[in-house]
């Protein structure tokens, strides 16, 4: 079995038709959002081994979704981001509104876990422990919840559609904006580059889009022209800043807060 964190599966892409590996039997990716077409192209090197996406934070010790890659091509995703699966063993897996309030199958919020393997809280930490447990009845138990940060969909039939961090949406102009449906198309052109949208402010405190490509520096102009026939004025980055390398965290994932202040942008 092959465990990978996406972040790390560009650096190979180049290598791809290179890479074969017929004896694989199972493959992991998990810790970031899983781009479909990256999956695909993976899928080619690994050709007889099931590939799973899948999710959960330290918190829920630590899988508690999969999403099993179909090779026929009928795989569920978002902006691009394939299905992180539905809830796996004991793990009870919910999304709420900004109220705290269960929402039913077909609605878009905060993605929260519960199950017996939640931890009890941060060690000598009560504020930050409050901050992301809850207690909520659930099918008529009240049941105590961990607070993920992540926006997601569930979907009618249980999978769960990862949209990106809370903290990563946007207010520009008025607009709830995702940023992961910015990256989608920019990625689409750039066929596969790696790249991150960000909030950030201009000189006079107004929040607009940056885009931070992983790669040489080139004129953007095509890539915006192409991003504005498939996004409103408001969705187009008002500065396209190209880095040779997006800096990682220990885990192996892309540091965003690192990657603002690297292309010199308030965090």
């Amino acid at each position: 079995m092959a465990p990978m964190v996406p972040s790390v599966t560009p650096y190979l892409r180049p290598y791809f038709d290179e890479i074969l590996h017929p004896d694989l039997k199972y493959c992991v990716f998990a810790g970031e959002a899983l781009p479909l077409d990256l999956t695909a192209a993976w899928s080619v090197c690994a050709p007889n081994a099931r590939i799973y996406n899948a999710y959960g934070p330290t918190e829920h010790t630590v899988v508690c979704t999969q999403y099993l890659y179909r090779r026929d091509g009928a795989n569920k995703e978002r902006n691009g981001i394939i299905a992180i699966g539905k809830q796996m063993g004991a793990s009870v897996i919910v999304v709420i509104d900004e109220d705290g309030r269960i929402l039913p199958p077909g609605s878009k919020g905060e993605l929260c876990l519960s199950g017996p393997q939640l931890t009890a809280g941060y060690w000598n930490d009560p504020v930050r422990t409050a901050q992301v447990m809850f207690v909520a009845e659930h099918q008529g138990v009240m049941t105590r919840f961990y607070r993920t940060g992540d926006l997601c969909l569930l979907d009618e039939e249980g999978d769960i559609m990862y949209l990106g961090r809370i903290d990563q949406q946007a207010k520009i102009q008025g607009f709830r904006v995702e940023l992961g449906e910015v990256e989608h198309f920019a990625r689409t052109y750039l066929k596969g580059a790696n790249l991150a949208a960000l909030a950030v402010q201009n000189e006079l405190g107004i929040i607009e889009i940056a885009m931070a490509i992983e790669t040489e520096p080139s004129d953007p102009k095509e890539l915006l022209a192409y991003l504005r026939t498939k996004l409103p004025p408001y969705m187009i980055p008002t500065q396209v800043r190209y880095v040779g390398a997006f800096p990682l965290g220990s885990s192996g994932k892309t540091d965003r807060k690192a990657l603002q202040r690297l292309i010199n942008v308030p965090v």
